[in-house]
């Protein structure tokens, strides 16, 4: 698992699947599934969590916001342990 997060937290770096896949030794293909099923998790969870909230628009604005600055955090810890 940590592989596939490493390899994944690469793509923003890099700017394409192709120079990850150089980079970090796996398949196009296989980083193309791994996009695939990190998406489908990251919906499932969003689904969940979100479930029968009744939210405005700025409700759902600020849990973005929060949820962004969380994103900022573990990839600052991430590069931290690299």
């Amino acid at each position: 698992m940590d592989e596939v997060c490493r390899t994944l937290a690469q793509i923003p770096e890099k700017g394409s699947i192709r120079g990850v896949a150089r980079s970090s030794g796996h398949d196009k293909s296989t980083i193309c599934r791994w996009i695939d099923l990190a998406g489908k998790h990251c919906k499932e969870v969003t689904d969940y969590f979100l479930m029968e909230l009744r939210l405005d628009r700025v409700q759902v604005d600020e849990i973005w916001s929060y949820i962004k600055k969380g994103e900022k955090r573990r990839y600052q810890r991430f590069e931290r342990i690299r």
